[in-house]
């Protein structure tokens, strides 16, 4: 069977917490229900790496200087090197780029042995933490070398409220849906006992919040609403930047740029399981390299008309979060006290699921209007 020519070490990096956790409180209805959400989850996943591919790309042009006569044309914002997406040589660039990056990347689906994930994982992590931390100590220079300017502006809780903010709730939620992977410990620790099942999960929440809130803070606090942009380590290079630092720094862009490109395949690992249960399917080659094009093609498909990771974000991680946040566990909730005569809890449980879903569902209708307004306007 293919999936036994799997690694235990490559499956551990994406738990089906389905399989691991979930299936020993829930009935099968709620069973098939979860494994659509895993399914949304899982290819969310791979949409949004898509994307942060796409832009780490862009930022690599910038220093390889190809295009170098045009490349200003390309710009919309000089501040944080945004790209115009709409410009025609930005959009033959990007179906040359996803064209490539969909034969490079359907090839090693079809190894039959991954264990060269492991490095590449390896790579995309310690890329990832020198990067964030690498800019977060080059945020004072960056300010240094600017100097004040009066248009730029750090505003950290006096802005002036906005509806779409919103979104943000679930933007934020998003980040700890490490609920989901809480099942894996299970099977990890000795002793998994409730009490250590909640030690380890305050830890990580307060971990990932304490070093999130400071990095961002800081690399905010330093460039401000004028040079910061939407992912914090592709920031304009500072003025008299060393070329050794900076060529370091480009170095540590590109490993996280290919480790990422080439790293897809772990997550589909776990998606090819959820299509074989969803669907039925034999767990045989050719299935999976069949679902695996299908997947990945209707993702770069979607990337390649909707370029903007922050519109995607808005419904894809609005939704995810939804899933993962807050209908998961009230759903989960509901199983486990079925049986109880405790019927102000279940009405209360399913007033607040209906409630939050309502409002996905009107701010999933909203974002698709303005995708389509944006798809005939192009």
């Amino acid at each position: 069977m293919f999936s036994k020519l799997t690694p235990s070490l490559v499956l551990r990096l994406t738990p089906n917490w389905l399989n691991i956790g979930l299936e020993r409180l829930i009935n099968q209805r709620y069973s098939q229900l979860f494994q659509y959400f895993l399914f949304f989850d899982l290819y969310s996943t791979i949409l949004m790496d898509v994307l942060v591919c796409w832009n780490f790309f862009q930022y690599l042009l910038f220093f390889v200087k190809i295009f170098y006569t045009q490349f200003y044309q390309w710009i919309r914002n000089p501040n944080t090197l945004e790209f115009d997406e709409s410009h025609p040589n930005v959009v033959q660039l990007r179906f040359f780029f996803f064209l490539g990056f969909f034969l490079i990347n359907i090839p090693l689906f079809s190894r039959s042995r991954l264990f060269f994930f492991k490095y590449i994982n390896l790579g995309f992590l310690l890329s990832f933490f020198v990067l964030i931390f690498w800019t977060m100590i080059e945020a004072p220079l960056f300010y240094s070398s600017r100097g004040a300017d009066p248009d730029n502006t750090v505003e950290f809780f006096f802005k002036p409220f906005k509806f779409e903010w919103i979104d943000l709730i679930f933007f934020l939620s998003s980040n700890f849906t490490c609920q989901i992977y809480l099942f894996s410990f299970m099977s990890a620790l000795n002793n998994p006992t409730v009490r250590r099942l909640k030690k380890i999960s305050r830890i990580s929440l307060f971990s990932v919040f304490f070093i999130t809130c400071l990095i961002g803070g800081v690399i905010y606090g330093f460039l401000g609403d004028k040079y910061t942009p939407v992912f914090l380590s592709l920031r304009k290079p500072y003025p008299q930047e060393p070329a050794i630092l900076q060529n370091t720094f480009i170095l540590f862009i590109f490993i996280f740029f290919i480790s990422l490109s080439l790293g897809i395949g772990v997550v589909m690992i776990s998606l090819k399981d959820v299509l074989r249960k969803i669907f039925h399917l034999e767990d045989t080659k050719a299935h999976y390299l069949l679902h695996s094009t299908a997947v990945m093609g209707s993702a770069i498909l979607i990337a390649f008309y909707f370029p903007s990771i922050v519109e995607v974000g808005k419904v894809t991680v609005v939704l995810v979060s939804a899933f993962n946040c807050y209908t998961t566990p009230i759903l989960l909730k509901l199983s486990l006290i079925r049986t109880q005569k405790c019927w102000q809890t279940k009405t209360a449980l399913v007033f607040l699921l209906v409630v939050i879903n309502t409002f996905v569902l009107t701010s999933l209708g909203t974002r698709i209007y303005e995708f389509v307004q944006i798809f005939y306007d192009s």
